[in-house]
């Protein structure tokens, strides 16, 4: 296998747009490969579109994924000989992206030294290009993958040294200007590894960012946000205890001085994050005055609430259920509620909640405030990343819970809830023995379990749910 000078100018034409997407080349390279009649160049295009497909993602083990928006093959998919080729034509590619890709998954199938390097300056080729603080996103992914690679060759390695001192003379060059976050994510970046005088340069830089976006007619709190816990980040490691406590005081300051700003609502969020923020700088005083300043705004909200009500037409189903139980035993009525009940997978919930999220993606954007029955906020439940859902495996569980907290209200009301209306309607005395079908002969339960079953699904048929509940969930529990 290899890259005629002819192949060699079609790979490139689909690659000199350095704005494209890694998919979008993948799509254009499989398509050719359909179309050339070349046998070499149509394994080429067709190999090499695979390669792009791949999607990266951070701190796995295998960093290569099939995208999910091409189809295509996963890293494990690939054969022996695959990588063989790769390395036949590796010297041949001249496209940065695509020599980034091709050497980062043979420095990760092979282990040698040469592609972790020709990677690495592949993805700081890319930043180089791809550089913009406007629109800097790009350019940081690009380094980010580069960093990652060095790191692995380890902190003495030559690669690692240089790229991690490129770095720090591109923050320095760009001394906190930048509008947005790449000063701060860079700094980021390099903030684990990085020594004492590079973080007091780092700290001088997050407080001209703050500066500057404070001074500005139109404030970016985001950003003003970012950069106070990116010095507290650098004071904690630098193990500064009095300056830390100070950057906790000026940043609970700020944040108060928000809140003032702001209607009710959003001012009790910056309230309460400024309570913490005097708390971790031990400033009991002012934590005590900002919690009096949240009760009557908590009150106040709880009086301004309204409800909005949403109605879901049950008919069809409630017309179904009710010609099915009508002149039917409590067997078979039991039976058919039984069967009818949804017990969801735990993947099905994942699938769903991830679906909800990309169908409504400004409604997944923001934080929830859960109440209590006193209106006051019990937690809070930041929004999940939609680019990579499981990135915080604890927030997406608590996500999942709220889904199926959802799914159980909607479906028990038609599931459970109105086959339970009409069993309590048509049946106005239901007894041990009218479960004897259910129990007694069931090889699940012991028999010394079986009356406890009885008691706790004659209370739910009876609608004594809290009390059938801590009955039965024991039970269930024994089960596993």
């Amino acid at each position: 296998m290899k890259i005629t000078n002819e192949l060699k100018k079609q790979i490139n034409t689909i690659f000199n747009d350095n704005s494209k997407y890694e998919h979008v080349c993948s799509h254009e390279l499989l398509e050719l490969s359909e179309i050339v009649d070349n046998k070499n160049d149509k394994q080429v295009l067709s190999l090499l579109g695979n390669i792009m497909n791949l999607g990266y993602q951070e701190n796995l083990e295998n960093p290569f994924i099939a995208s999910s928006i091409v189809i295509g093959v996963n890293f494990t998919d690939f054969k022996p000989a695959d990588f063989e080729n790769l390395e036949k034509i590796i010297d041949d590619i001249e496209s940065p992206l695509l020599l980034s890709y091709v050497a980062n998954i043979l420095w990760h199938y092979t282990k040698k030294y040469e592609y972790a390097v020709k990677s690495i300056n592949a993805y700081k080729t890319l930043f180089e290009e791809t550089f913009d603080v406007d629109k800097w996103t790009k350019c940081l992914k690009h380094i980010e993958r580069a960093y990652k690679l060095a790191n692995s060759l380890g902190r003495k390695s030559e690669e690692y040294l240089n790229l991690h001192a490129y770095i720090h003379d591109r923050i320095i060059e760009i001394d906190g200007t930048d509008p947005l976050f790449l000063s701060i994510k860079l700094i980021k970046l390099l903030l684990p590894n990085s020594d004492k005088k590079h973080l007091n340069d780092f700290i001088k830089i997050s407080d001209k960012i703050i500066a500057n976006a404070r001074a500005k007619k139109h404030i970016n709190v985001h950003r003003i946000d970012a950069a106070f816990d990116l010095k507290t980040d650098l004071l904690k490691k630098l193990r500064d205890n009095d300056a830390l406590l100070k950057a906790y005081a000026d940043y609970a300051k700020y944040t108060e001085e928000m809140a003032e700003t702001h209607s009710s609502h959003y001012a009790v969020m910056l309230y309460k994050k400024s309570a913490l923020l005097y708390k971790q700088a031990k400033q009991t005083e002012n934590l005590n005055r900002i919690m009096k300043l949240i009760e009557p705004l908590e009150k106040s909200q709880l009086e301004n609430m309204h409800t909005f009500s949403q109605q879901i037409d049950l008919s069809d189903s409630y017309n179904h259920t009710k010609e099915f139980m009508e002149n039917r035993s409590l067997q078979e009525q039991i039976i058919y509620m039984c069967s009818i009940t949804k017990f969801y997978k735990k993947q099905e919930i994942e699938d769903k909640l991830i679906s909800e999220c990309s169908q409504f993606i400004i409604r997944s954007l923001f934080t929830t405030s859960v109440l209590d029955k006193h209106g006051k906020t019990a937690f809070y439940l930041p929004p999940i990343d939609l680019s990579e859902p499981k990135k915080d495996p604890d927030l997406f569980e608590l996500h999942m819970h709220r889904k199926a907290l959802e799914l159980q209200d909607l479906d028990g009301l038609f599931s459970i809830g109105i086959p339970l209306d009409f069993i309590k309607e048509y049946n106005t005395n239901i007894d041990f023995d009218d479960l004897n079908f259910l129990i007694d002969n069931n090889i699940l339960i012991p028999d010394d379990r079986k009356n406890i079953f009885k008691r706790g699904i004659l209370l739910g048929l009876n609608g004594d749910f809290y009390t059938a509940l801590h009955i039965l969930a024991p039970q269930m529990e024994n089960f596993f």
